[in-house]
């Protein structure tokens, strides 16, 4: 499954616990990323990342902490196993998509904001986040991490004013908002 599409049913929680991307700290994130990179250089194949905040403009930290595990279960569910996932600052995932082009990091980034939606009337903590804010960036073919990391970020603090529909691209020059 290159592209990350799959036509299967969502997996029950019980079934979905052995394909879910493991959250590995930001240090061995990054050696894993420069490991990564230089192998897809090499293979000429495309990558994508993607950084995905929890944000909430009526609760406080304490609370947006009681609700980050459910928004990391809820992100893992809809990554492959395969996929690089990190916590890269404060209620937010950095994930690495090796093999993947923008388009398919979209429809994922779509299919996250979807699965928020649908899941937001069963939340189990106390308190749901407004929304995920979610930044889009492929890496450029010579690119070194720090760069594309950077990209990403900058595109992910652009993404927490907009609305809950939208991703915010950042494409190597500029900034693009689109609708998921």
């Amino acid at each position: 499954e290159q592209d990350g599409h799959s036509s299967d049913p969502p997996m029950d929680v019980e079934e979905g616990q052995a394909n879910r991307a493991v959250v590995l700290d930001l240090k061995s994130f990054l050696v894993r990323l420069d490991a990564s990179l230089e192998q897809l250089r090499r293979a000429d194949m495309p990558s994508t990342g993607l950084m995905i905040q929890s944000v909430s403009l009526q609760h406080n930290e304490q609370e947006l902490l009681q609700s980050w595990d459910e928004a990391v279960r809820l992100i893992q569910f809809n990554l492959r196993g395969i996929d690089l996932v990190c916590h890269y600052r404060p209620n937010t995932l950095c994930i690495f998509m090796s093999g993947c082009s923008q388009s398919v990091a979209l429809d994922r980034a779509s299919r996250i904001q979807a699965s928020f939606v649908a899941a937001r009337n069963d939340w189990n903590p106390p308190c749901c986040p407004d929304r995920f804010a979610i930044a889009v960036a492929k890496v450029e073919p010579h690119e070194e991490s720090t760069p594309f990391l950077n990209r990403l970020e900058a595109a992910l603090d652009d993404a927490q004013h907009v609305g809950e529909s939208e991703v915010v691209i950042h494409d190597g020059e500029s900034l693009i908002y689109q609708q998921v």
